[in-house]
């Protein structure tokens, strides 16, 4: 669509006419605005013009998908650069605004019905600073794991030109699709870690380290409930710290460097909110622009029984990893914490397996692939063990005897070659509270 316009471009995602007269009333002298009335429509809109938007106002219960899953699509379409987003939503929302704040890249939410004085604020602060539109922390991360994504499957693209061209053939789609998975449709902070770690494992032939027992700090005011979240938390296999005093807090922090997370009650007395977060960061010198710098410090879950939009979209854009209202399940609690863990621990693990990959001259991977081309070729009933250690020198000779039997590997040689090994992948118990 062509736009003729000096006054600001806003998209306006709304499927409600009377809203959509209400914005063009509000905003019509002061910004250009396209309206789309289904999220596909905004995401075709988007794809066309997403460089030329100044920011989005979008509705988060569309006819045809949630304005979660239109984010989603956005970020697919544009990782970095997104105008800034204002979810609007209906009063009492709150874990819709705690799911997308946290989520994707909004910058900020609007309850209806809100006045027109709230609504050109927040567009001005938007528009003049768009770059608050991510949490520091979750963009170094998230570019970071693009970034290990994009080395591990350059890699592994080279080893598959060269074993293609060995045998005389070209590299096809169908090849290239297992190397970029993380490309196809699918935002890049929303691939599944599991996965990414299980990939990883495939591609360097060694086992993912396990989760080490971790550590927390308890800052919640009512007594009670302190008490109570310590004796779940250690029980779960957690190392528990707990006050109701933030400057204790701070102490603890301080004398634990390897705390990994923060269970943080927003009514902590002396201080209210995000301005808790802001005296941590501030106190502790926290910096957010680096992976090594994010998990020097812990991760910041909030615990609290505010659910007011404001709090929780300002706690959330301070840094805070998940927003949790009280009250909530034990399981429910200990299933929010180990997600956080576990992207925590995925960040620390995954440059030792991709390094490991990285320094082989084949991926183990390609090696198997390899190793299966050259037996399905083989004439004899046995494949002899020189063949073997020849695509996998770390298996023990007493293990392979006189060689393999050339059907034991009729569904796939990999299985049996891990056996051989002694490798298996990880599994992951995410959210039942084990460590191991």
């Amino acid at each position: 669509m062509q736009i003729q316009s000096t006054k600001p471009l806003l998209l306006v995602v709304e499927d409600e006419a009377d809203m959509r007269d209400n914005y063009r009333d509000l905003l019509g002298s002061d910004y250009t605005l396209i309206f789309c009335e289904t999220g596909y429509e905004a995401i075709a809109e988007f794809q066309l013009s997403h460089s030329r938007f100044k920011a989005i106002i979008l509705d988060i219960n569309l006819p045809d998908m949630s304005g979660h899953e239109v984010v989603k699509q956005f970020e697919a379409i544009s990782f970095l650069d997104i105008p800034p987003i204002i979810v609007v939503t209906a009063y009492g929302e709150s874990q819709e605004v705690i799911r997308t704040m946290t989520d994707s890249q909004a910058f900020f939410h609007l309850s209806k019905p809100f006045s027109i004085k709230t609504l050109q604020e927040v567009l001005s602060n938007a528009i003049k600073d768009p770059y608050f539109v991510r949490r520091n922390f979750e963009l170094a991360r998230d570019l970071q794991l693009d970034q290990w994504l994009s080395q591990r499957n350059s890699k592994l693209l080279e080893e598959l030109r060269v074993i293609k061209a060995q045998s005389g053939s070209f590299v096809t789609l169908k090849d290239v699709d297992p190397y970029v998975f993380h490309n196809k449709g699918i935002a890049k902070k929303n691939l599944p870690l599991d996965r990414i770690i299980y990939d990883f494992e495939y591609d360097s032939g060694i086992a993912a380290p396990p989760m080490h027992p971790p550590s927390i700090l308890i800052l919640e005011n009512e007594p009670d409930l302190l008490d109570s979240l310590s004796l779940i938390l250690t029980e779960a296999g957690f190392k528990t710290f707990a006050t109701r005093d933030s400057f204790t807090g701070v102490n603890i922090i301080r004398e634990n460097p390897d705390l990994d997370l923060i269970l943080l009650d927003l009514g902590l007395p002396g201080l209210h909110g995000e301005e808790i977060i802001k005296e941590l960061k501030a106190q502790l010198g926290w910096s957010d622009i680096s992976v090594e710098d994010t998990l020097s410090h812990p991760d910041i879950v909030v615990y609290t029984g505010h659910a007011d939009h404001q709090t929780i979209t300002s706690a959330i854009k301070e840094g805070s990893s998940k927003y949790l209202v009280k009250p909530i399940l034990s399981a429910d609690l200990l299933q929010a914490l180990h997600e956080v863990l576990f992207r925590r621990h995925a960040l620390r693990i995954l440059p030792e397996m991709l390094n490991t990959t990285l320094k082989q001259p084949t991926s183990y991977r390609h090696r198997l692939m390899q190793f299966e081309t050259e037996t399905a070729a083989y004439p004899g009933p046995t494949i002899p063990g020189s063949l073997v250690l020849a695509h996998f020198p770390d298996i023990p000779s007493d293990k392979i005897g006189a060689g393999i039997p050339k059907a034991a590997l009729a569904n796939g040689a990999k299985p049996v070659i891990d056996g051989l090994r002694g490798f298996s992948h990880t599994d992951w118990a995410i959210s039942t509270g084990q460590f191991r």
